[in-house]
């Protein structure tokens, strides 16, 4: 079971169904489970999913990984490769120990020194690939802050401009294509590091709608935002003067190159429509991309809440930090919709496990409110405080995995 306080949380049959199938879906979006699955190397023929290689006139294999599932993928690549490995490093929030690579831990959500030299040791081995050899890219949500290499901006300046963001409630877009034009890595940069080899990265989207320039800043993918996007987005949220770059545009740098798509939030919420039919209950799906402002979109699911059965969405709402409390956008969209559920179970997780706290996400019901006025708890101080994490963890409807080694989006369970 990933989620470790499961038999607490699952105090009515209602809850404990509701818990069930959120905790399928964590263990459909394994990446090791998912690399095993769909990744094969035969007698020269590399396959990823339904799209094969032949390594037969390649030299060298260089594996590059960066991200939240950066080293359980690579871990498992390694199984799959092997020797053929020549060299490679994986850079994720944490490290461990690697056959054929290095492993570097870095911070997150707000880069810091290591991420810089992880960085900078990651890009003299990605350096070295030559116009016969070939590197493979293991990307998945979360690299944007831990793969950094900003052209002029200090390591403090970065740290201040991604916090300003993060708190500002603008969406992973707006974010991304600010990061894009400030870094040598991101938008495609990675891709321009690389050339003359060939490229495949296998990608893991935490982006709602699966846009592959976005995912991780789309190191190897040609991008199609321009510095004068960005400029436009650091007016929109008030951020200081920035000088701000073009992303590599030169198509030759992305000849050679194959963007793989391996994993995803509707690999999840495939994975949750199957335990449905499995316990007999009608299920439908609000939507693989959400987007808003996570203590008002809640309410806005409801209103299409089927009469009886399971609503599920995967996405990345956003929170404006007006407040000084804890928490993340999972525990503030179970937050407000308290007030509006009845018969109704609503469990919203970050499928990283870690929802900016050190918890995953929140479980609510239609007694948590009552509950929580029993404990003293007033709802509305709390949500205008942005103290999720607080008010839940003192209703004990925190939900706690441990950092899970992937990151696809965020899952929401609502059952009616």
């Amino acid at each position: 079971m990933i989620i470790k306080n499961f038999k607490k949380l699952a105090s009515t049959p209602e809850r404990k169904t509701a818990l069930e199938i959120a905790n399928v879906a964590l263990e459909a979006i394994n990446p090791q489970k998912v690399i095993q699955q769909n990744i094969s190397f035969q007698k020269d023929i590399l396959t990823i999913k339904n799209e094969q290689f032949n390594l037969k006139d390649i030299n060298n294999i260089y594996v590059i990984g960066i991200g939240k599932a950066a080293f359980v993928s690579a871990s498992a690549l390694e199984k799959i490769l092997g020797p053929k490995i020549k060299a490679g490093a994986v850079l994720d929030i944490h490290q461990g120990k690697l056959k054929y690579l290095k492993s570097y831990q870095g911070t997150h959500p707000l880069p810091s020194q290591q991420n810089l030299d992880a960085t900078k040791e990651i890009l003299k081995i990605a350096s070295q690939a030559g116009a016969n050899d070939l590197v493979i890219n293991l990307i998945s949500g979360g690299a944007s802050a831990l793969f950094c290499a900003p052209k002029e901006l200090s390591l403090h300046q970065l740290q201040q401009l991604t916090d300003q963001l993060l708190k500002s409630g603008a969406d992973i877009y707006d974010i991304n294509t600010v990061r894009k034009h400030i870094s040598l890595v991101k938008g495609g940069g990675l891709a321009k590091i690389e050339y003359p080899a060939y490229i495949i990265s296998i990608i893991f989207s935490d982006v709602p709608g699966n846009d592959l320039s976005f995912i991780a800043s789309g190191p190897t993918v040609l991008d199609k935002t321009t510095k004068q996007d960005a400029q436009h987005i650091a007016k929109k949220y008030h951020l200081e003067d920035i000088n701000f770059y073009e992303t590599p545009k030169d198509k030759k740098y992305f000849e050679k190159t194959s963007n793989v798509l391996l994993l995803s939030g509707k690999t999840a919420i495939e994975a949750m429509e199957q335990k449905c039919r499995q316990l007999k209950i009608p299920s439908t799906v609000y939507s693989y991309a959400l987007r808003g402002e996570a203590k008002i979109v809640g309410r806005k699911i409801l209103q299409r809440l089927p009469k009886k059965g399971v609503m599920l969405a995967s996405g990345e709402t956003t929170v404006t930090v007006e407040g000084s409390g804890k928490g993340g956008r999972n525990q503030e969209l179970v937050l407000g919709v308290l007030p509006y559920l009845e018969k109704t179970v609503f469990i919203s997780l970050a499928s990283d496990g870690h929802d900016n706290t050190e918890a995953a996400g929140a479980i609510g019901d239609e007694n948590s409110l009552l509950r929580a006025q029993k404990l003293g708890l007033h709802w509305r101080e709390f949500i205008d405080n942005n103290d999720s994490f607080h008010f839940f963890e003192k209703l004990g409807d925190l939900i706690m995995t441990g950092l899970t080694g992937s990151n696809v989006s965020d899952l929401i369970i609502i059952y009616k």
